[in-house]
């Protein structure tokens, strides 16, 4: 089976098989994952596309037996058209001259009856479907969801023009077919990569099901009176709700009935509009939850009566009337912790803010009194606390981890994603889709995202800073764009090391400021070993560190410890004051602003590989230009967009350069944090067959630091721990020198030019 180009370049396959359930006429073709699992959910999300696989996969499965065949699915962000024509042949068996002419352009074959014709155009039209009679053939589309059966078995006219790999746009005939088969519905199309209505970015936003008495309760407490746009907007949320189904539009039809303005045309007008409300164009879906919300407004607007022993009731009361939003409740307990969304992102709500709300909001409220009346409610401080308690059940978060989609909701992946002001950017194709609730992240860029401003101040001053060195500065890039998203699989801490005034301030300024304040946290090493040191990195993008010095009292190894755990994704355990500890991966990145190389006690030598570094040479001492500052604050949104190139690089490569600026600075970093390594690599050989005794291996290393003038050296057993903690995979033998067992280690040994001289040393 072959498949025209075009499409085998699309990770779009699955297979399919007949199923038949009681009470179908005739069995339905089923899609299924190649891994087996039956397609269903939100189509074109991220786990629904990370499920999809290759044309070679799929047919490779279906190879192995068990499918009725392949099937190709269609997603709007990949303008493909889909036509399905059914009983497309005449009584003898031949195609129809009518459908042949529509389809001879492009790639098209039969469908597994036989009888059919399955077709591929590039463009953007609505998914429609009429189905066949005695005399007219069946017409369906595909564009935004559903799938088409493949079967490889090309038609004779396809054959015949050499049709394999073409896959024409939609022609003036087919557009003029679907506007005859469906009046009134839009047949403007995009090309491919446009912006498409059901945009795969945009499916956040589910239904939330609610039964027909339920939607009719909402709606009866929505003003049906109000202006042309609402009145519309109640429409779209109900299209949303029932996707478009014939439900929805009667349910929005009896609505509108009972208002002074129901159109004159009646019923068909709101058809005209209903068919329309499908083609979101760049907009966020208008949901059913904000007419739900207003409505439990409009109930509550006056008086909220509560019943005084039920307090998870009044909880959840509580929550319906203070904390709602359209895409769900905006209060949330996680983690031991209040959050509530404040447009761009979640942040933290102080249990005294959350303890003031309640107080304010029953004090407002009433209840039945002993004989039924209605009196003010009055709460007292054990009636506030057991609210309070409830509320912790009612507003739970169970099992989250931010960044992440809250359990109901899909869209692109976190780590695709950064929250700014003015709404949540996708970094693959830099489009701003509008804020949600429904996305729980606790990081937010404090300004919008503007294309037009250009970061003309920064790219010169990175031209004076690291002159003549595009490494140094394509590195910075990738940096800034990484530390912009809560990834670590990197795995990577970054250093940069220059004299006074060369630029490294400014560097650590402007990061502050495009990452956001509240995004990062600026420790000291030595603090990180106390008792809370670790709580400030929780939830925070980076760990900016203006001097990497550490104290002379300070415990080195602990500090090395907590930065090998924390750049290497390892679960912590940390400690918070007056609260319970917290235990997870930190997403904190860890930058260095430093003048001299930092002198970290690391034997393994694991702690010099984590680190990026870049070299700054020149210092502007006495030539800074003190308003430089404030001319890059303006630049942000541009330093964003550089940034984000950066990143785009650095995935594509899947892993970050050291700059040759900077290598003779990570070299030193290396020697001074693990001088055994140094020891190994300058005075000795490594290999299989290579043996040296422990007594060699110690006098070498005593000369070699005579050499350097290091004043304290390890003694014999130091020595040998710290060389296998270097060099895991060296193996300590015992061999018999001179009637007596000495230990030796099998794979190094000692360059005879430094043997000689150790042995004349000791």
């Amino acid at each position: 089976m072959k498949a025209p180009q075009p499409l085998r370049d699309i990770r779009g396959w699955l297979l399919w098989k007949y199923v038949s359930t009681p009470g179908d006429k005739k069995p339905r073709k089923v899609p299924y994952y190649v891994g087996g699992r039956i397609r269903q959910g939100v189509q074109g999300s991220a786990e629904d596309r990370s499920r999809l696989a290759t044309f070679d996969a799929a047919l490779a499965a279906f190879d192995a037996g068990g499918w009725e065949g392949l099937g190709f699915i269609m997603l709007p962000d990949w303008g493909l058209v889909g036509l399905d024509f059914d009983n497309a042949v005449d009584a003898d068996g031949n195609l129809l001259p009518e459908v042949e002419a529509l389809v001879m352009g492009t790639y098209a074959e039969w469908s597994p009856s036989g009888r059919g014709v399955h077709a591929f155009m590039r463009g953007a039209i609505a998914d429609k479907k009429s189905r066949a009679t005695e005399d007219v053939f069946g017409f369906e589309t595909f564009c935004g969801s559903g799938f088409l059966t493949f079967t490889g078995n090309v038609l004779p006219i396809c054959d015949m023009v050499g049709n394999h790999d073409k896959i024409e746009d939609l022609t003036p005939e087919v557009l003029e077919l679907f506007a005859q088969r469906f009046p009134g519905t839009s047949t403007k199309w995009a090309a491919k990569g446009a912006a498409l209505d059901d945009d795969p970015l945009m499916t956040y936003s589910p239904p939330l099901n609610a039964s027909d008495d339920e939607i009719r309760g909402w709606l009866a407490l929505t003003e049906v009176n109000t202006s042309y746009e609402e009145w519309l907007k109640v429409g779209m949320a109900l299209h949303h709700e029932t996707a478009g189904d014939i439900r929805g539009l009667e349910l929005w039809d009896e609505w509108s009935a009972t208002g002074n303005d129901y159109p004159t045309e009646g019923r068909v007008h709101l058809e005209g509009k209903w068919d329309s409300f499908g083609r979101l164009g760049n907009r966020a879906p208008l949901t059913l939850r904000g007419v739900r919300r207003r409505a439990i407004a409009a109930k509550h607007k006056d008086d909220i009566v509560l019943d005084a022993k039920d307090h998870l009731t009044t909880a959840v009361k509580f929550l319906d009337t203070q904390y709602q939003g359209d895409d769900g409740a905006t209060l949330m307990r996680c983690g031991g912790l209040w959050y509530y969304h404040v447009g761009s992102h979640w942040a933290e709500l102080p249990a005294e803010d959350l303890r003031a709300d309640m107080w304010q909001w029953l004090s407002a409220a009433k209840k039945h009194g002993k004989d039924g009346e209605i009196v003010s409610y009055m709460p007292s401080p054990s009636q506030i606390d057991a609210t309070l308690d409830a509320l912790r059940s009612a507003a739970r978060g169970r099992n989250l981890r931010a960044p992440c989609w809250l359990p109901g909701f899909t869209g692109a992946p976190a780590a695709d994603l950064i929250s700014m002001a003015n709404g949540i950017l996708h970094i693959e194709s830099r489009r701003l889709l509008p804020p949600t609730s429904s996305y729980f992240t606790l990081n937010a860029l404090p300004y919008g995202w503007d294309e037009d401003i250009e970061p003309v101040e920064w790219l010169k001053f990175l031209d004076q800073v690291f002159p003549g060195d595009d490494e140094s500065r394509q590195t910075l890039q990738e940096m800034f764009g990484y530390l912009l998203t809560a990834d670590t699989s990197q795995q990577k801490m970054f250093l940069i090391i220059g004299p006074k005034r060369s630029g490294k301030g400014t560097i650590g300024r402007v990061l502050g400021s495009l990452v956001g304040r509240g995004n990062l946290v600026s420790p000291t090493l030595t603090s990180l070993t106390s008792n809370f040191g670790m709580q400030p990195l929780i939830d925070k993008l980076v760990a900016l560190v203006p001097d990497a010095r550490v104290g002379a009292h300070s415990n080195t190894q602990a500090v090395v410890e907590k930065l090998l755990m924390v750049s290497g994704e390892d679960d912590i355990t940390v400690d918070r004051k007056n609260r319970d500890a917290w235990s997870g991966k930190l997403s904190a990145r860890f930058v260095f602003l430093t003048n001299e190389t930092p002198q970290l006690g690391d034997a393994s030598g694991a702690l010099a590989g984590r680190f990026i570094t870049l070299e700054m040479r020149e210092s502007f001492y006495g030539r800074e230009d003190l308003g430089l500052g404030a001319r890059l604050q303006k630049e942000l949104p541009g330093i964003l967009r550089w940034a984000l190139d950066g990143l785009d690089r650095l995935r594509a490569r899947g892993h970050f350069i050291q700059p040759a600026a900077g290598m003779e600075d990570m070299e030193e970093m290396a020697a001074l944090s693990s001088p055994i390594s140094a020891f190994v690599s300058e005075a000795c050989e490594m290999g299989p067959g290579l043996i040296s005794s422990l007594d060699d291996l110690y006098a070498a290393w005593t000369t070699w630091c005579a050499d350097r003038g290091r004043t304290s050296m390890w003694g014999k057993d130091l020595f040998a721990k710290n060389l296998r903690a270097a060099f895991r995979g060296l193996q300590k033998v015992r061999n018999r020198v001179d009637g007596r067992q000495k230990p030796h280690y099998a794979g190094i040994r000692v360059q005879e030019s430094y043997l000689a001289d150790a042995l004349l040393d000791f």
